[in-house]
């Protein structure tokens, strides 16, 4: 068996904890699927799998292994999904979910240029903070902010979301912006979540809103200060709108995870597969 193969039965095994569906999706014999992973074991001298008559389990270097080359085996099944179908126009349905701001802001001009591409292709978006239920809602695959609990699925992170925190230039015309949290102390702040963290630094929360958008729009107004997404407000400090206010202090980096069942249909992938270059391009402009 080949390397790549041996990887693909690795991943498939690893995924569904079976070896006869891994063999099923590739195709294959349970016990061709069985000597690959075999010899990939002899291979790397290391041993893969936990294997019970109940279960097949990834030992701990197996799944120290599974996290290095999963994400580069999936590349290298794009690739080939692609070139099999000639990069021809993508046709078919495909239904995702994507939290509400990341979804108009980033995700949307993103869909817009692949329908323009492929007049073939329909997409159902739901665009929501609400979290939404794949199987039940029969999505092809969700977007999330900071969220990996689907054990049943797969998960893959395609990059972070770092924060920052900013204020209006109009805020601070006349007088300097703060440059401690002390000094910040005496300015009012806007918040989208964590209210009670806010305030246990010392910090006076003005206006709450569970919408960034909103949240954002009030910042902009001059309402208070705000830690918001890097992707929301880089190109506004960039452009002298919005001032980074203490650029030293440690804020989260949620993770930006793509949910998706074990079988992803050719159109999804391929729509997803556009979708994480153009996201992970976003996620790392920091102006």
């Amino acid at each position: 068996m080949d390397r790549f193969l041996a990887l693909r039965v690795f991943c498939k095994v690893a995924d569904s904890g079976s070896f006869s569906r891994a063999a099923r999706e590739l195709s294959m014999t349970q016990s061709a699927a069985s000597r690959g992973i075999a010899d990939l074991e002899s291979r790397l001298g290391l041993r893969l799998f936990e294997r019970t008559t109940r279960r097949v389990a990834l030992t701990l270097e197996g799944r120290a292994y599974y996290e290095q080359i999963e994400e580069h085996v999936r590349a290298l099944e794009d690739a080939e999904l692609r070139a099999a179908s000639g990069f021809g126009d993508l046709a078919g349905r495909v239904k995702l979910s994507a939290p509400g701001a990341l979804g108009r802001r980033l995700l949307l001009p993103e869909l817009v240029r692949i329908m323009h591409e492929s007049p073939g292709l329909v997409v159902d978006a739901a665009l929501t903070d609400q979290r939404v239920d794949l199987v039940a809602g029969a999505f092809d695959f969700a977007l999330r902010v900071g969220v990996r609990s689907e054990p049943s699925f797969i998960e893959r992170t395609l990059g972070t979301s770092p924060q920052w925190l900013v204020g209006s230039a109009g805020l601070f015309a006349g007088k300097p912006a703060p440059t401690s949290m002390s000094e910040l102390a005496a300015v009012r702040v806007v918040a989208s979540g964590g209210v009670r963290d806010l305030e246990k630094l010392g910090l006076s929360v003005r206006l709450t809103t569970d919408d960034i958008e909103t949240n954002l729009r009030a910042v902009e107004a001059g309402l208070g200060v705000s830690v918001l997404p890097r992707w929301l407000v880089a190109r506004r400090v960039q452009e002298g709108r919005l001032i980074r206010l203490l650029p030293r202090l440690a804020l989260p980096s949620p993770p930006l995870v793509v949910v998706y069942p074990r079988r992803l249909r050719r159109v999804a992938r391929q729509v997803l597969e556009r979708i994480e270059r153009h996201l992970q391009k976003e996620l790392t402009f920091d102006g």
